[in-house]
């Protein structure tokens, strides 16, 4: 009996340390450092969701970063260290946008000091003992001169915070779709302009744009970038944008990366290829052979995932698309020319255009091309179904955000056709940079009754489409190559000299390679030999090597979401 007692007793007395003990864990003191109102306690319990959520974070990223550094990695030293997202050379009020409104958030060299106080901050908040505990991944395509830049990015990451950085390769397209998805944690992403204006880059970021995958929301930024639009001054359009540019840097809504410069060489005789930082990479429309009997043009993209004018999403879709296909206007260069309308007239207040087109516009087979057939597109570009990656290129259109969103018939869309040569765009505010805006794919017309006749097959070989540009296809292979031949129903035929294109999808170096043997006619130069061939021409002697500014701008984008699998977007 006794025995049993103290064994009672004893236990009462573990039982009672137990309880002391669980109750002493259970509080922490007001003051305690290592933890503050709604974060994870100091075990280092986070989540990588709240890391990018986290300001102090991003920003630590960013600072950590020798962009200097960087560029000589990516491209021994031919792109610009990228400090800020709007191309600099973009039109200012009288300037450059650069000279008028520089920024200074960030340098081009690594500020360890600044960086060191942000990932300290951050650690504090989320109760991270250790930077070792951080691990983040990064995504690229799985394209082989992206992987040592990747590399460089973990180890400047590693040296200078001291986390753990993965790297996650997936195709081209893969990443495209990840990046709208929002499937990612950071990913490589980089744009380049529309139009002369900033607008072609900040409204990327604007919180309802569908390119915005990683949700970066602010509504001072998204005020800024919506109504500025509606300034006709150009200076005060251009100061809020401006505005908007650095709470995104401030913020830290990116990590700019570089600005490219883009080295190519082309065939000493090619003459009339246009190169710019707007529109298409290659415009090749008006391009002839100086001397030469045959009149064929050959050259590559590295992918080009559609050729379905609504469902555009990469430069080189743009290449192909503009090949076979017109749109309202002509961009050559920094010119706007007459394209399917042969003329326009911009209502003063930039609230509306009217364009009239060429009544010797036509299909391909002959058959008219109307007013009706932009209608068409438009409004199959807004409808949600289309599931248009480039939709938001309509943010301006009246009614297009209700028709986008699905609370509005894709009738009720800004655009109309008075007549069959007389097609209408008016605006809900003012958008003078519009103009230029109208030679994207996106608002290229599609003839109606073969879209709905292959449904998710249109443009999905040279039997399933119909064109009215230059040139008309005659043979897609998909991940292949295009080839083209003269429209001979397109209204400027004579001023088309070529006599077939074909543009092959391979990989820069293959068409490097081919273009010195003589079996394409012009190719970039891949930046890691680009020096010696730029500085020395024995070394490519029957072609032109040269440097253009190609307009892209390339960055981390960050998931802040909340969900790094795309389940919340």
């Amino acid at each position: 009996m006794k025995q049993s007692k103290l064994l009672l007793l004893v236990f009462l007395l573990c039982l009672s340390l137990c309880i002391f003990a669980a109750c002493a864990q259970e509080e922490t003191p007001a003051d305690d450092p290592g933890t503050e109102e709604g974060s994870s306690e100091a075990s280092g319990e986070f989540t990588v969701e709240e890391l990018l959520q986290n300001k102090d974070f991003r920003l630590a990223l960013n600072y950590a970063l020798d962009r200097e550094e960087y560029v000589a990695v990516a491209s021994s030293g031919l792109y610009y260290p990228g400090t800020r997202f709007v191309l600099p050379l973009v039109a200012g009020a009288e300037t450059t946008y650069a000279e008028e409104y520089p920024m200074d958030v960030y340098q081009s060299t690594a500020d360890l000091e600044l960086a060191q106080q942000h990932l300290t901050a951050a650690m504090e908040t989320l109760g991270i003992s250790d930077p070792s505990e951080i691990t983040i991944k990064i995504k690229i395509s799985d394209d082989e001169g992206n992987r040592p830049i990747a590399e460089n990015c973990q180890d400047q990451w590693n040296r200078n915070l001291g986390i753990n950085v993965e790297i996650e390769t997936v195709t081209y397209r893969a990443m495209l779709d990840d990046r709208v998805a929002g499937n990612f944690e950071l990913i490589y992403a980089g744009w380049m302009p529309d139009y002369d204006d900033p607008y072609t880059y900040l409204s990327y970021f604007v919180s309802t744009n569908a390119q915005n995958g990683g949700k970066f929301s602010n509504e001072r930024y998204d005020e800024l970038v919506n109504t500025a639009n509606t300034y006709s001054d150009k200076a005060t359009r251009l100061a809020m944008y401006a505005e908007a540019e650095q709470i995104l840097l401030e913020e830290a809504g990116i990590v700019p990366l570089q600005v490219r410069q883009r080295p190519w060489a082309y065939a000493n005789n090619l003459k009339g290829i246009v190169r710019y930082y707007l529109g298409p990479t290659v415009d090749y429309i008006y391009a002839y052979f100086d001397g030469q009997e045959e009149q064929d043009l050959s050259f590559s993209q590295t992918d080009i995932p559609t050729i379905d004018p609504q469902l555009f999403n990469a430069s080189a879709s743009y290449v192909a698309i503009k090949g076979y296909s017109e749109g309202l206007v002509h961009t050559l260069g920094a010119e706007v020319r007459p394209g399917v309308a042969e003329s326009w007239e911009i209502a003063e207040d930039n609230m509306s255009m009217t364009f009239h087109l060429r009544q010797d516009a036509c299909w391909s087979d002959g058959s008219p091309l109307t007013a009706n057939d932009f209608v068409y597109a438009f409004r199959r570009l807004a409808d949600p179904n289309t599931a248009a990656s480039y939709s938001w290129v309509l943010s301006e259109v009246k009614n297009a955000t209700a028709v986008l969103a699905g609370e509005m018939a894709v009738e009720e869309l800004g655009v109309s056709a008075p007549d069959d040569y007389t097609f209408v765009i008016e605006f809900d505010v003012p958008a003078p940079y519009y103009l230029s805006f109208l030679d994207m794919p996106p608002f290229h017309p599609v003839k109606q009754e073969l879209v709905e006749q292959y449904g998710v097959d249109y443009a999905s070989s040279a039997d399933t489409l119909l064109g009215n540009g230059p040139f008309v296809i005659t043979e897609y292979l998909v991940d292949q190559s295009i080839t083209m031949v003269p429209n001979e129903n397109y209204w400027d035929r004579e001023s088309i000299k070529l006599d077939s294109v074909t543009i092959h999808v391979m990989d820069q170096d293959a068409a490097f390679d081919l273009m010195r043997t003589g079996e394409l006619d012009l190719a970039d130069i891949p930046v890691d030999v680009a020096n010696s061939y730029l500085e020395d021409a024995s070394l490519l002697p029957d072609h032109t090597a040269e440097l253009f500014m190609d307009g892209a701008v390339d960055w981390f984008c960050i998931n802040m979401s909340g969900s790094t699998t795309g389940a919340n977007n």
